[in-house]
């Protein structure tokens, strides 16, 4: 049995056996934390459908107030550039977030309320001001619970479709 993460991350910090995840294997014996949308034939450091992208960062934000987008998109990049190295080590498996979470955030906005939330947390350890942290906290606390009600929802039923998606959004808070 291998992990698919590996194949992002073929050298992880941690490795750890889990029973449980006899359960969740396919016919190939692989588990797929995250699924073959991309990230792994992708040679080149930034893909167009990368997280690190404007464009990418634009479609994304498109449903954030006009007023609030300039702020969320530096809060977006700074998750991708800075942020997602301190969730993962690798550049393999930070290219696999960096690549993956787009298409996540598309169809499940909570992914996007959690990522903004994280990346505001972590420019908030960052601020140099006590008001500009508090104000980073608050969009936090803002982001979280604007994605809590659709997380709550999918998580009530855990399917092949969504479970990426709450996987990801898992790992993100557990990184606050």
């Amino acid at each position: 049995m291998q992990c698919s993460f590996q194949s992002f991350d073929p050298a992880p910090q941690r490795k750890q056996s889990l029973p449980i995840a006899q359960a969740f294997e396919n016919s190939s014996g692989m588990i797929h934390v995250f699924s073959a949308r991309g990230a792994a034939e992708s040679a080149s450091p930034q893909s167009d459908q990368s997280l690190t992208n404007a464009d990418v960062q634009d479609t994304l934000l498109e449903n954030v107030p006009p007023n609030d987008r300039p702020r969320m998109k530096a809060v977006l990049d700074h998750f991708a550039i800075h942020t997602i190295l301190t969730i993962s080590p690798g550049k393999a498996a930070q290219r696999a977030w960096r690549e993956l979470l787009p298409s996540l955030a598309t169809d499940y906005h909570f992914v996007l309320n959690g990522i903004l939330a994280v990346g505001c947390l972590h420019l908030s350890t960052a601020a140099s001001m006590e008001t500009e942290r508090d104000t980073y906290q608050d969009m936090a606390a803002t982001q979280m619970n604007i994605g809590m009600a659709q997380y709550q929802s999918e998580v009530q039923t855990v399917t092949t479709t969504n479970a990426e998606a709450l996987f990801v959004s898992t790992v993100c808070t557990k990184s606050m």
